[in-house]
């Protein structure tokens, strides 16, 4: 995995004209590999394709109010497993 997206990685609390600036890199890094992780976890491609959809979606409204206390990665990874885990409770 390539380094993360500079100005997010170092910078918690985004403002908002930069989350604007740097949304599309984190989207560009972590798409890929947390379309993969939601794949093992549903083992459906188009539930995955959804989950991620709206795991990027809550990434970019959350920027804002990221405190950098984790990992940018460690945080875009627990959107998506709690995206994953309201899925399935929904569901049964």
């Amino acid at each position: 995995m390539s380094p993360l997206p500079e100005a997010a990685d170092t910078q918690p609390g985004l403002q908002e004209d930069n989350h604007l600036e740097t949304f599309p890199a984190i989207f560009d890094e972590y798409q890929r590999p947390v379309y993969n992780y939601l794949l093992h976890m549903t083992q459906d491609a188009s539930l995955a394709e959804d989950l991620t959809l709206e795991t990027f979606l809550r990434v970019y409204r959350g920027l804002p109010g990221f405190r950098g206390e984790a990992s940018l990665a460690t945080w875009v990874y627990r959107i998506a497993t709690n995206i994953s885990l309201d899925h399935f409770r929904r569901r049964s």
